[in-house]
This record gives structure tokens, sequence and C-alpha cells, in this order.
């Protein structure tokens, strides 16, 4: 990806799962180095919550991630929020609301499917069928 802006690469076609390796490994390596710090459940919870999550979504709202990516980042929150370990909970269960029990972590495909709704709500809003703005 040679050009950039604001972080974002710049092409004409749409990026393919190969193409997000770049930004699986930079999150991988930012976690990695939360690893060795000693924080607790809470704490990791809200580095999640609001540097992760935070941080995916502003990619998510200008590109559309694959099915894949959003799984392999959902298994790295979870990896660290689990230190690695055996998890005593599903990611879907961690992800519910505090209401019914949970930490009310926001799930990435979540944040797709509404960035991806906005996109089409500016689009037919900015947009008339001749193709002229109103």
């Amino acid at each position: 990806m040679p050009t950039r802006y604001l972080g974002i690469p710049l092409i004409v076609n749409y990026l393919k799962a190969k193409n997000y390796a770049i930004l699986i490994d930079k999150y991988r390596d930012r976690i990695e180095g939360w690893m060795s710090s000693t924080l607790s459940f809470s704490g990791m919870v809200e580095l999640i919550k609001t540097v992760m999550i935070s941080s995916v979504q502003y990619w998510i709202q200008s590109l559309m991630f694959p099915a894949t990516i959003i799984k392999a980042l959902e298994s790295i929150f979870a990896n660290f929020l689990w230190r690695k370990k055996m998890h005593a909970w599903a990611w879907e269960q961690i992800c519910k609301t505090k209401h019914e029990g949970c930490l009310a972590i926001r799930r990435l495909i979540d944040i797709s499917i509404a960035a991806a709704m906005k996109l089409a709500w500016r689009t037919s809003i900015t947009m008339t069928p001749f193709g002229m703005n109103r």
C-alpha cells in the first residue's frame, strides 16, 4: 500500500483479507506491549473499550473490513483479555450490555454494519435520481 492519507491506504480496488495483515500485526504488537504490564481485569477491559475499539472504529468507517479480519481482531482482543489462557466466557457473551450482566464491549461487526448504513444514508440523502445534489 504505497500511498496513505491519515494512515488509510488510498487504492482504487477493494482491499482483500491479505492486505490487512499489516493492520493485524499493528494491533497484535500493541497488545503484546500491554501484556507485559500488570493490569487488572477491569483495566484490560477499559483498554479494549477505549483504545482498541475506537481505533478500529476509525478504520472501519473508512474501509469495509472482511468478516475474517473482524474475527481476527476480536480474537486478538479476547486473547488479551484472558491473557492467552482458556477463555472463561465467549466473546459474544462479553459483548452483551451491562444490563444483561456483561462487560458491554462493542462488537466490531455491529460497528461495521453501522458504518455501512451511515454510508448508504449519506449517499441517498445527497444524490437525486439524476445525480444532482439536493
